[in-house]
């Protein structure tokens, strides 16, 4: 229920971090503490710049700052992961598994698919969650009708 031409137009706005404290999406991600878990791995051993939340680059001070304003039970259990958390050093190419809870559709199994430029001074990256099952695709399937139904 999304429509990217009028929310979430700026880039940082899109990173799974920043929504990650937000009810509309946390409270449908089955697996949470996994996926933020991954999240932060990843940022702790991130190849473009290893981050840390005392001096966090300019980008992820801007994520961390609208995180901060999210849910605070997910803000917390955040910083409880942060300090648990090892992390993933240098990875361009990354996946982790998504349980995606539609309030119609129910359960969709997903498979978040990451690739970053391998250039260090840009940060661009691509995204893709699929889904991993037929019963997924089929669920997805109804997600995306309903939601061109919506949007017409």
């Amino acid at each position: 229920n999304v429509d990217l031409r009028h929310e979430f137009t700026e880039g940082w706005e899109r990173n799974l971090v920043m929504v990650a404290s937000n009810p509309r999406f946390a409270d449908r991600v089955g697996n949470w503490d996994e996926l933020v878990s991954i999240l932060i791995a990843i940022a702790k051993g991130s190849h473009y710049r290893p981050q840390n939340l005392e001096s966090p680059s300019p980008y992820f001070a801007r994520v961390l700052e609208e995180f901060a304003r999210g849910e605070p039970r997910y803000v917390k259990r955040f910083a409880q992961l942060w300090d648990s958390v090892t992390l993933l050093e240098n990875r361009q190419r990354w996946e982790y598994p998504v349980i995606w809870n539609d309030p119609e559709h129910g359960r969709l199994d997903l498979l978040g698919l990451v690739v970053s430029s391998d250039h260090t001074q840009t940060m661009v990256t691509f995204h893709d969650w699929v889904p991993v099952n037929a019963d997924s695709w089929m669920r997805l399937e109804a997600v995306k009708a309903r939601w061109r139904k919506a949007h017409r």
